[in-house]
């Protein structure tokens, strides 16, 4: 359940609840056409983070006539990024990070170290945990994006969260102290959905036909009776009860059905929009009025000194 190269072979059994990597990309790359950035900086920590990045560098060909408007670099070991910062400083007021979750906000303190969170300054970080981060300890005006796959806010997913961990002495306040909604990790509710999915298939498999069992070890090559016609099953079988929102699987267990909402880091419980990889649509839900309100919201943040001779 992780991302990784589309697996196309037929003797794979298995089925991954994580995005399927090409539509993935390509997700990211709609992302940031809708953002409207026509030049900027990608900074990668992995060769994995780099073809996350292979959609979103065709976009160079739609700006043919503006020389080098996709500049890519490697953060390389850190943790200090300072000299690499101070290099991309000037090239772009837009900047791409893909890094590993811990090392977003020391990548950002520094950063600010280099005035590179002002309100003119606009960040887009491809994480699917970066929505478990404080951004209030940056004090920052500047613009940071991120994406999810689910919604911490929704009541659905609270009242999962309550069954998890409510017991005969705990209060849903207690929990929500314990575990608040927005830091369960994304491999977290994919686990969940995954098993939720498998248990729902089973039952609705034992209810229309005869489900045999037979002991399995994990050191020997025994199989399953019911092994393949469970694995069709669940990869054919529409979940119903997810948490991610719509799942459905291609021919070699990959999850091509999915959702990408975009969501700004000031203001994470309403979502600015949505992409749709069935029909690879994006939908936006911010107007031009709540625009305006956010660049007000985001201006509040300057303290200005006024000063007379």
């Amino acid at each position: 359940m992780s991302w990784g190269p589309t697996q196309e072979n037929n003797i794979s059994m298995s089925l991954n609840f994580y995005p399927e990597a090409r539509l993935f990309a390509k997700g990211l790359m709609e992302v940031v056409k809708a953002l409207r950035w026509n030049s900027f900086v990608i900074l990668y920590e992995t060769e994995e983070g780099l073809i996350r990045m292979q959609e979103i560098l065709k976009l160079q060909e739609f700006h043919r006539g503006k020389r080098n408007s996709i500049l890519v670099k490697q953060l390389g070991p850190g943790p200090d990024y300072r000299m690499l910062l101070k290099e991309i400083r000037n090239a772009s007021e837009y900047i791409i990070l893909d890094c590993e979750t811990e090392n977003i906000i020391p990548i950002l303190l520094q950063a600010k170290d280099l005035r590179m969170l002002e309100l003119h300054n606009n960040y887009f970080l491809t994480s699917l945990d970066a929505h478990t981060l404080d951004y209030s300890i940056l004090k920052t005006t500047a613009n940071i994006t991120t994406i999810r796959l689910f919604d911490p806010n929704r009541q659905e997913f609270q009242n999962v969260l309550n069954r998890w961990l409510l017991s005969d002495n705990e209060n849903e306040d207690e929990i929500m102290k314990v575990l608040p909604p927005h830091t369960v990790l994304t491999e977290t509710v994919l686990l969940y959905d995954a098993f939720t999915h498998i248990m729902e298939c089973i039952k609705s498999l034992a209810a229309t036909s005869s489900v045999e069992t037979n002991p399995i070890s994990c050191e020997e090559k025994s199989k399953s009776k019911n092994g393949f016609a469970l694995y069709n099953f669940c990869r054919v079988k529409k979940p119903e009860k997810t948490l991610t929102g719509a799942v459905k699987f291609d021919e070699f267990g990959n999850r091509i059905h999915f959702k990408i909402d975009i969501v700004d880091a000031d203001m994470p419980t309403t979502a600015l929009g949505s992409w749709h990889s069935h029909n690879e649509s994006m939908v936006l839900y911010r107007g031009e009025n709540e625009t305006f309100d956010a660049s007000v919201a985001n201006l509040q943040k300057i303290k200005v000194i006024v000063s007379s001779r």
